[in-house]
């Protein structure tokens, strides 16, 4: 619970002198946008939602309604029955370093998105590096 706390806290107001003593991994990101302080409260807002459910992860169909409508309508649409995993990694294996660069550029579904935060057995967010 501590290191929820602890994020919020980072999210709300950035890294303190007790993140260095405590040798927090931080990441420190460049980018160049028109309003970058828009940029920043959005992510912040967004991270902030996901963060604040970590210690009771909610089922998928409850994201949309947790997360900010901007976020979620930003989101590709989700796959349908008809996808095939196996399909794609074979396509995707099969790309130049070129082609998954430009796909990599695409949306995520919200799905995939959250499931890099996700701490249950079944998500990736148990290692968010």
């Amino acid at each position: 619970m501590e290191s929820v706390k602890g994020e919020l806290r980072r999210l709300r107001s950035g890294p303190g002198a007790e993140d260095d003593q405590q040798r927090t991994f931080l990441v420190r990101a460049r980018f160049a946008a028109e309003d970058p302080a828009q940029v920043i409260a959005n992510a912040r807002e967004v991270l902030t939602c996901v963060v604040e459910e970590m210690c009771d992860w909610p089922a998928d169909e409850r994201w949309p309604q947790l997360l900010p409508a901007w976020f979620v309508e930003r989101c590709a649409p989700e796959y349908d029955e008809s996808f095939d995993a196996d399909v794609w990694l074979r396509q995707w294996r099969a790309m130049t370093p070129e082609q998954k660069e430009a796909i990599s550029e695409e949306p995520w579904t919200l799905s995939s998105w959250l499931d890099h935060f996700d701490p249950t057995e079944e998500g990736a967010g148990k290692d968010r590096s």
